[in-house]
């Protein structure tokens, strides 16, 4: 998100990135793109599985892949975590039992068979996509 101030006849704008360590403690996500950057870009939003929506994001589709849309789900706390535990062995179980899914046409990524897959390398990639949380 950004914000422009016009006060006093000059403008600043200020680009306030989301960071996981802030929603999330030890996850690291990509820096979102320059807001001037329209090319393999996309804004992408996750619906939980109870329904939770995540804030939408702007993503490098060149430099993102599909591990960071699970780093996402957990920063932004969309996937419902039964377990008390917060450190990286507990995390490292959820993204095991969940999937993130595209509605139309229907995509199923899967951490352990698509993590690596950079985002402008999925078919059919639109400018805006939400994934679906579906546990396993």
């Amino acid at each position: 998100p950004s914000a422009t101030n016009t006060d006093n006849g000059t403008t600043t704008t200020t680009t306030t990135a989301t960071t996981a360590k802030a929603q999330h403690e030890g996850i690291e996500l990509p820096t979102e793109p320059p807001i001037e950057q329209t090319e393999n870009v996309v804004m992408i939003q996750l619906r939980g599985d109870s329904g939770k929506m995540s804030p939408r994001r702007r993503f490098d589709t060149t430099t993102t892949s599909i591990k960071d849309l699970f780093a996402y789900a957990l920063a932004t706390q969309v996937v419902q975590d039964d377990s008390s535990s917060k450190d990286s062995d507990s995390r490292a179980r959820m993204v095991d039992e969940f999937r993130l899914v595209t509605r139309f046409p229907r995509r199923v990524f899967r951490l352990i068979d698509h993590g690596e897959v950079r985002l402008n390398e999925i078919d059919n990639l639109s400018k805006q996509e939400l994934f679906l949380v579906e546990r396993v």
